[in-house]
């Protein structure tokens, strides 16, 4: 029996295919399942009494997908992942708010984090960042949203007014997209706030170079240059703290101006 279900699958995924595999192209290529139209076999997977054909899809928004024929049939699969996306950024029209800044905040939002095809996907839904339920509701999300801002001191600037300096932003850049995990703050503070941000730890504080820049009044090539040459963090909050020194790389070790090594105390 095993012998037999072997070269029937060394049949199927040859060229030359026998000819009920056939009759099954013509059967199913070209049907519609959802979103998602049947445009090709692709494979069988054989189990110990039964098979499993893998069909390739196209997408209506035109992404290719490989899906089993069972998950097709009944109706688990109806799209690449866009019908989702869809739908969890439908919202009535009844609200009156669809050319609204604060609708396009909601969209973007939903779209970074449901919608592969956006730029931004791979930062938010791609490393599973997440819209809360209430938020995400196809009915009553977007008014949930609304009530939140307003509630939180967002007010909508007039239409023909483009407002940059305030967005929305995250407590825990790890977290979802929620009532207790979301706030609005400016565009300096968000960036500030950046999960891929290089934090120094200077007496006490938590200070991303910008905030490093402006505390000490340092020129903005100061920590980049050092950075690229292979500093390490602690040589150059050493160099800040102590400008007096003169501080530089010499032979993969630091010496002062007047050439005597320095050894850079741990922070």
């Amino acid at each position: 029996m095993l012998e037999g279900i072997f070269n029937m699958k060394r049949i199927v995924t040859d060229a030359g295919k026998p000819g009920w595999h056939n009759k099954r192209l013509k059967k199913f290529i070209g049907k519609q399942f959802g979103r998602l139209t049947i445009v090709d076999w692709d494979h069988d997977v054989y189990y110990t009494e039964s098979r499993v054909a893998y069909w390739r899809c196209k997408c209506c928004c035109g992404n290719e997908v490989i899906v089993a024929q069972s998950s097709l049939t009944a109706g688990l699969t109806k799209s690449c992942g866009c019908l989702r996306h869809d739908v969890a950024i439908e919202s009535h029209t009844t609200h009156g708010m669809s050319y609204t800044r604060l609708y396009r905040v909601y969209k973007s939002m939903c779209n970074r984090c449901y919608n592969p095809n956006v730029k931004r996907f791979k930062d938010y839904g791609g490393r599973g960042i997440t819209v809360c339920d209430e938020w995400l509701d196809k009915d009553t999300g977007f008014q949930a949203f609304y009530n939140w801002a307003i509630k939180t001191g967002y007010i909508e600037p007039p239409r023909d007014v483009k407002v940059n300096d305030i967005t929305l932003d995250r407590k825990d850049v790890n977290g979802p997209y929620s009532p207790d995990n979301c706030r609005w703050i400016g565009m300096i503070e968000q960036q500030n706030n950046r999960r891929d941000n290089h934090i120094f730890h200077i007496k006490g504080e938590r200070l991303t170079i910008s905030q490093v820049y402006k505390k000490y009044n340092l020129s903005p090539s100061y920590i980049s240059d050092r950075i690229h040459y292979g500093w390490c963090d602690d040589a150059i909050i050493y160099a800040i703290l102590h400008p007096e020194l003169g501080l530089r790389m010499k032979n993969g070790g630091y010496v002062d101006k007047d050439g005597f090594t320095v050894l850079i105390p741990r922070s």
